[in-house]
């Protein structure tokens, strides 16, 4: 930090913590803020400087009072509703964090920041018709802004688009030489192309203007594991880590590492940390699911919700993630007391209600669970996760031309949301309309021609129509963008089998059994093709794999009939 001298005023603190934030100096810049605090105590500019500088910290729900502190004393202050977005964001609430911004449009309603995260929220809600429109409306107020740029090309990979969106970032990096996020999104659309050599150019760039820039090397690792070489990527996170032992990402990420190594003890002990330094993240939760677990494990995963919901009990997703957990374990009934909890006091009581609506549906309470969605959308009509939640309902309870109708009025209003799309091609596959749920996979490829689901439902409907060859074709294509996806290899293997593939079958089955070692499915279908392999040549140790495949089945899925009739063949 500069050195000061006697005649520093507030604002000349707050200049110099702007100064030191562009730098990453963020402990400098939060010291600098703090001198302004003392000198103005109630300065809101300086308690959402200071908000800011706690959020990139990672210190989310210090950060959340500092800005709460400045909104106490300005109700209008800007910057302090700016940095209230920034934080729902790191929270994972979207819907929150658009509120935030919308607020702060409202106070500023040319702010070019304010601007470009209201296209990108847009676009993580999968509202892109909206994202589209508001970036073309703020074209002739802002036509060289790198920022709204970056965001809009955030948006195009969000749909596949990617080849768009390296032009715009592109474009984006003539206007301003000093953008390393540029590079970095460029880095990792590149990669998603495959274009590997490419990526690490764009990396190249970015490290070079932020040598010792976390982002760039986590994506390095992120590259890592795309080619495979896990041990490589371990090695890089575990450098991450030995700088700051307090990075959930860093802990999630050496985790799916380590999982893909076999590792899963030491996986888990990851994914246990990132849990304790971000509670509140849904997305460490379904990691730690997938991982073998013990009880104790998911005892140590309830305990740490429960202290954080002791500091801060009017948090809404650290119910959520509880009742979350109680569901794994099959405790529907204290899983739906944690969300009713958080519907006493949620300003998001519709996404509750959305929740609690799958959990009931999870049981066979379809009456129920209709009420649920229904009951949220009285509240948000417009809400799309409880709109497609709410038409799938009807096909449970016995209505599935309701449902296609629903789900296609939503695709005709929602063209390019892919969750829309992707329910109502496995709804129209259901329902034995499999040239129908083709069409709608593939307009879904050629729409996002980068992006694994519209391939992966496609291969699927292929399957189902007996159209073998072709749905191998496309189920690798799906598989080649996204190499862990389970379920992908699941219907490839099937594809395999019905081909008299059978060691190829076996392959791809047993690295589908690398990446998810508890899944019933993948274990019953390898068992399936163990069989095939012993009627071919093998002989008993195949057969006896198979036997204690079946075992595994039942042990995880006790319900699960088709195991335990092949395993009553076997054993007569």
């Amino acid at each position: 930090m500069a050195k000061e001298n006697d005649w520093m005023e507030p604002e000349d603190y707050l200049e110099e913590a702007d100064r030191l934030l562009e730098q990453g100096q963020y402990e400098d810049a939060l010291a600098a803020c703090r001198r302004a605090v003392e000198l103005e105590p109630r300065s809101a500019d300086a308690h959402a400087l200071a908000g800011r500088c706690l959020a990139y910290m990672n210190r989310v729900d210090e950060a959340e009072r500092e800005l709460l502190q400045a909104l106490d004393y300005d109700r209008d202050c800007v910057d302090a509703w700016f940095g209230l977005a920034f934080v729902s964001w790191l929270r994972a609430d979207d819907r929150e964090a658009l509120g935030f911004l919308q607020r702060a449009r409202q106070l500023a309603p040319e702010d070019e920041a304010v601007l470009a995260q209201l296209v990108g929220i847009y676009g993580n809600l999968g509202r892109f018709d909206e994202a589209e429109r508001l970036f073309a409306d703020v074209q002739e107020t802002h036509p060289e802004s790198a920022e709204i740029a970056y965001q809009w090309g955030l948006v195009l990979a969000k749909q596949g688009r990617y080849d768009e969106a390296v032009r715009v970032w592109g474009r984006a990096a003539e206007w301003e030489e000093d953008f390393p996020e540029l590079h970095l999104s460029m880095a990792r659309a590149y990669a998603t192309l495959g274009d590997l050599g490419r990526a690490e150019q764009e990396l190249a760039k970015e490290l070079e203007l932020y040598p010792d820039a976390r982002e760039p090397r986590l994506t390095l690792g992120g590259f890592y594991m795309q080619r495979g070489d896990f041990g490589r990527a371990v090695r890089v996170y575990e450098d991450l880590l030995r700088e700051a032992e307090d990075d959930s990402r860093v802990h999630l990420d050496l985790g799916i590492a380590l999982m893909r190594l076999g590792r899963a003890a030491k996986a888990r002990r990851h994914f246990l940390r990132a849990l304790e330094l971000a509670p509140g993240d849904p997305l460490i939760l379904s990691h730690l699911a997938t991982v073998p677990h013990t009880k104790s494990d998911m005892s140590r995963a309830r305990r740490v919700l429960r202290q954080a919901l002791r500091a801060e009990p009017h948090r809404d997703e650290l119910y959520r993630n509880l009742s979350a957990l109680f569901a794994d374990e099959g405790r529907f009934d204290e899983a739906e007391e944690e969300l009713r909890r958080a519907m006493a006091f949620s300003g998001r009581a519709h996404e509750l209600e959305n929740d609690l609506g799958v959990l009931l549906a999870m049981q066979g309470k379809f009456e129920t669970a209709r009420e649920a969605f229904e009951r949220g959308l009285k509240t948000r009509p417009d809400d799309l996760p409880l709109r497609i939640n709410r038409a799938l309902i009807d096909a449970d309870l016995g209505r599935p031309e309701a449902a296609l109708e629903a789900l296609a009025a939503l695709a005709e209003k929602h063209p390019g949301d892919f969750d829309v799309l992707g329910n109502l091609s496995s709804l129209l596959l259901e329902t034995g309309r499999a040239e129908e749920s083709i069409e709608v996979a593939r307009r879904m490829c050629e729409r996002a021609p980068f992006d694994p689901r519209g391939y992966y439902l496609a291969g699927r409907a292929l399957y189902e129509n007996e159209r073998y060859e072709e749905a191998e074709q496309v189920l690798e294509r799906a598989s080649r963008l996204d190499p862990f996806q389970v379920d992908t290899l699941i219907t490839l293997g099937m594809c395999q089998a019905a081909l008299g593939r059978r060691r190829e079958c076996v392959r791809v089955l047993e690295r589908a059994r690398s990446l998810a070692p508890n899944d019933p499915d993948v274990l019953y279908n390898l068992g399936l093709a163990y069989e095939d392999v012993a009627a071919e040549a093998e002989g008993k140790p195949r057969i006896e794999d198979a036997v204690a495949l079946y075992r595994r089945v039942l042990q995880l899925a006790p319900q699960y009939e088709a195991a335990r009739e092949r395993l009553r063949a076997l054993e007569e």
